[in-house]
């Protein structure tokens, strides 16, 4: 689906698994053109001066087995929505993590979306982790 086809109509489960499937492929052409250079990517972190380029980075430096999206609350101010979705995913260990299984997470992430140059785009991903 073409970025383009999202501008005027929002579907956020729709745009959210876009998302999720570029990151999954690797396809970083499609995550750059998906998230606003003016993305804000919020961590529980002290040092949390994250964006754009440290999102796609740490996004598509690991391998992804699987996610599942679902959408629970979502707020219409126009240009711009605030989405709370439900996302439990499945990546291959890194680092110094337990290699004998893949990691599996889950927790709620809040995104704003705004539409810009007749795109919906994503400005801030703030992650929740319960797992």
């Amino acid at each position: 689906m073409s970025l383009r086809n999202h501008g005027g109509m929002f579907d956020a489960l729709q745009l959210i698994e876009d998302l999720q499937a570029a990151v999954q492929r690797g396809d970083r052409e499609r995550v750059e053109a998906m998230v606003s250079d003016r993305m804000i990517w919020v961590m529980p972190l002290k040092d949390n001066a994250r964006g754009k380029v440290q999102w796609i980075e740490a996004s598509l430096g690991v391998t992804w087995n699987w996610f599942r999206v679902s959408v629970h609350r979502e707020v219409d101010l126009g240009q711009t929505r605030i989405v709370e979705s439900w996302i439990k995913q499945s990546r291959e260990p890194v680092g110094d993590e337990d290699s004998s299984a893949p990691v599996i997470a889950e927790g709620v992430v809040v995104d704003v979306w705004t539409e810009e140059d007749g795109a919906w785009r994503l400005v801030s991903r703030h992650p929740q982790r319960t797992t």
